[in-house]
């Protein structure tokens, strides 16, 4: 079920409706009156007069470039073309940004002279390998549209979402082909027509199997490119990924994202001084980047893939996470940056065998896709004082950042406040309404990052999240993720 979402964020098919539930505290201006707590009357702003409680972003909204993601991502490449963009913590096979540019175009040339058309869906079932962006971009750049599969499925969760997907293609490796090629035989039968497999380098050096397409032999410096120019007459707003999102109503649904979408969504985030922290390359710096977080979600995607890279980070692909070999990567590589989930910040906060040395050459953790608790932020500060810590909340049809926490804060219960051009609000989850402090309710969320449908207003969309209101902290606003429940009717 591929679902194009409403700028007001929801997810809807039928009448199956998805439903993130989670406990959130927000507050801003709040008034105490004795035992009560209101909002001050110019302490939200509205969208329009009639409409009260929406609460938009503090900061300066910014202004988009009218771009392709292949231009917007490669920037860094004439600026610091012999720096290294990728590299595997497993085998040690790297590649510069120059070297990734033309493998990347190389890839996309191949693809446009096998036949690959404008529009079709390449399949990447892979690990975080460093081959992963350069299959990305490659078939963006010929203007195809990838569908980033997790590459722990079961075959016949493989195929579903290959068929539900539209799938004409599959970029695999050697060590997980066996699931693959089960998926795409049944397919193949369904359809009666081939779907090729194209296999990059893998974690193990292993034979390509007959009857599949080698992606060296469609990357090597003897390619042709002089048939590409796909990129240049890439809409801005046309679709680039499809990534799946969680599936919390049942199987995962397809969301469908444009290089707007993602372009936005980084330069939404790198682009306020007060919740920015990655920074861009210079000649005495840049970030180094252990890419654990998997690149087929959003998370991953997002962050490690694409905005990484547009700041000339050197990102150390980690195609699974193994406590030692984890530990181990972050100090060999001198990580600067760690983009983590709540477990394995737990693990690195209380395991005995993490020290604090471990952490030298960090400066920032960014936690996200669940909430975490403060007591383990806390740990983990006590081991690594040194550290800035900040969490944010997200969700694929948001691109996927629509908070993050402010530079400075100390409230580590709080994924912070509403980023650049971003307008949310709680409401009533049977009536609608809009709901301020201290109630209840579902949260939804407009901006450019947001997926589009035919309609921009609040009325016509589901809300896709559940939040409560809390008025215990002053002056800014707030949310805390705690749980999440699902409902589906």
């Amino acid at each position: 079920m591929v679902v194009i979402m409403n700028s007001w964020s929801s997810v809807r098919m039928g009448c199956r409706v998805m439903r993130r539930m989670y406990s959130t505290v927000t507050s801003r201006s709040l008034v105490n009156d004795g035992n009560c707590a209101s909002l001050r009357n110019d302490s939200v702003r509205s969208s329009s007069s009639h409409e009260q409680n929406i609460v938009k972003s503090p900061y300066l909204d910014i202004t988009v470039p009218d771009i392709n993601l292949i231009d917007f991502v490669w920037e860094m490449v004439d600026i610091y073309p012999d720096r290294t963009a990728l590299v595997c913590a497993l085998t040690g096979r790297r590649y510069t940004y120059a070297e990734s540019r033309g493998i990347a175009r190389r890839f996309a040339a191949s693809l446009c002279r096998a036949g690959f058309k404008h529009g079709n869906v390449l399949a990447v079932v892979l690990p975080n390998v460093p081959e992963f962006p350069l299959v990305l971009f490659g078939a963006l750049e010929a203007g195809m549209v990838v569908t980033t599969v997790n590459p722990v499925f079961t075959p016949e969760e493989i195929g579903k979402q290959l068929r539900d997907s539209g799938a004409v293609g599959v970029v695999t490796i050697s060590d997980i082909y066996s699931k693959v090629s089960k998926a795409v035989a049944v397919l193949e039968a369904e359809r009666k027509s081939k779907i090729p497999i194209i296999l990059t380098p893998g974690l193990e050096d292993k034979a390509i199997p007959r009857g599949t397409i080698n992606f060296q032999d469609m990357t090597h410096k003897g390619i042709d490119t002089s048939n590409l120019g796909a990129h240049n007459m890439l809409s801005p707003d046309s679709l680039v990924v499809l990534p799946y999102s969680s599936g919390t109503t049942g199987l995962p649904k397809g969301v469908k994202l444009s290089h707007r979408h993602l372009i936005t969504n980084c330069l939404q985030v790198l682009s306020e001084p007060k919740i920015c922290r990655a920074e861009r390359a210079t000649d005495d710096f840049r970030e180094i980047v252990p890419a654990l977080l998997p690149f087929y979600h959003i998370y991953g995607l997002l962050s490690l893939a694409i905005a990484s890279l547009y700041c000339g980070a050197k990102v150390v692909t980690v195609p699974t996470f193994e406590p030692a070999q984890f530990i181990s990567t972050v100090v060999k590589y001198k990580a600067t940056a760690l983009y983590l989930v709540p477990p394995v910040i737990q693990f690195m906060s209380s395991h005995p065998d993490v020290k604090t040395s471990d952490f030298e050459t960090v400066r920032l953790v960014n936690s996200g896709a669940a909430p975490i608790g403060y007591n383990d932020v806390e740990r983990l500060l006590e081991k690594a004082p040194h550290v800035e810590f900040t969490q944010g909340y997200g969700l694929t049809e948001s691109s996927p950042a629509a908070t993050i926490l402010e530079k400075g804060s100390t409230n580590y219960k709080s994924c912070g406040k509403p980023i650049p051009n971003t307008e949310m609000k709680i409401v009533n989850m049977d009536t609608n309404m809009n709901l301020g402090p201290g109630e209840a309710g579902e949260v939804c969320i407009r901006g450019p990052q947001v997926v589009i449908m035919k309609s921009t207003d609040f009325r016509d969309v589901t809300p896709c999240g559940s939040f409560k209101v809390n008025r215990r902290f002053r002056g800014t606003y707030h949310f805390h993720l705690k749980g999440r429940t699902t409902q589906a009717r």
